[in-house]
């Protein structure tokens, strides 16, 4: 390892039991990195007294990495998610660029066997962070999923399960990313947080070109929606009434909610969720 390398661990080791957010910007350009880095600080000072403490990495590429637009989907421009050890259990672990990996998985010191530097990771890809109004949407969008996560967890993990519903399922429901109310309530939230940052016409102006450059069909219809936000972003969200007025609408799928249960209940984000909770009361 590097001079460098070993500062940036030493520092990583030296935080492990107070740090509450870091963020590191990959970038070989000095101008870029401070833009980035500037954007995000901005995003996170937003969600001021509402933002959770926590050991959160986030990490702003300054590249696409394929593998997890190949296993996301290739609209994709970031993810938030929980870890936990085994990490291969539970999250994307085996897609994760291996750069990204040694921030979150390092050497304790006195053991010298691997720890969890970080209990949640925020990833961006580049693409996400070549344009300032772009990256506080996407960040924006991502913290509020670490939000829900930390202060609603339950809730978080219900609506997780909707887009594990088979494909034929999704397709007759005619259900979009945007009409699950975590997802929902991440775009609300991340169209207010830009537009208080920069202004509604310049956000406006960056989803007409989102629209406009979609690769597919579902990256229309969600930008188009994220759009439509911008003339009118609603003051507050209810995502418990919401989370159970759309498992209502699934009821149906009971058997099929059981199964996707079924699959998830060894992971503990979910180990106390049943059918008949879901169904009878999403908060319950």
């Amino acid at each position: 390892m590097n001079q460098e390398s070993d500062r940036v661990l030493d520092q990583i080791l030296d935080t492990l039991d107070t740090v509450t957010h870091t963020i590191y910007v990959k970038a070989q350009d000095a101008v870029a990195k401070a833009t980035r880095e500037t954007t995000a600080q901005r995003v996170v000072a937003e969600f001021g007294k509402q933002f959770p403490d926590g050991r959160l990495l986030c990490f702003l590429d300054d590249v696409d990495h394929q593998p997890l637009k190949d296993r996301i989907g290739a609209a994709n421009r970031g993810f938030c998610e929980p870890l936990s050890e085994p990490l291969y259990e539970n999250t994307l672990w085996f897609y994760y660029p291996d750069y990204l990996k040694a921030r979150i998985l390092v050497e304790e010191s006195s053991s010298f066997l691997p720890v969890l530097a970080f209990d949640h990771v925020i990833y961006l890809h580049g693409s996400a962070c070549s344009n300032e109004v772009g990256l506080a949407i996407t960040f924006a969008h991502e913290l509020q999923h670490f939000v829900q996560y930390t202060t609603a967890r339950k809730l978080w993990a219900q609506n997780r399960l909707i887009p594990e519903l088979p494909r034929h399922i999704i397709e007759l429901q005619h259900l979009n990313w945007f009409d699950i109310p975590t997802e929902r309530e991440a775009r609300i939230v991340s169209v207010r947080i830009a537009k208080t940052l920069f202004g509604s016409e310049p956000v406006r102006e960056f989803m007409n070109r989102r629209v406009a450059e979609a690769i597919n069909v579902g990256e229309v219809a969600d930008s188009e929606f994220i759009r439509g936000l911008v003339g009118s972003v609603p003051g507050s969200y209810d995502l418990a009434g919401e989370t159970e007025k759309i498992f209502g609408r699934l009821e149906p799928y009971k058997q099929e909610f059981a199964n996707i249960l079924e699959e998830a209940k060894a992971n503990p984000n979910f180990a106390d969720i049943t059918v008949n909770t879901l169904f009878k009361s999403a908060t319950t």
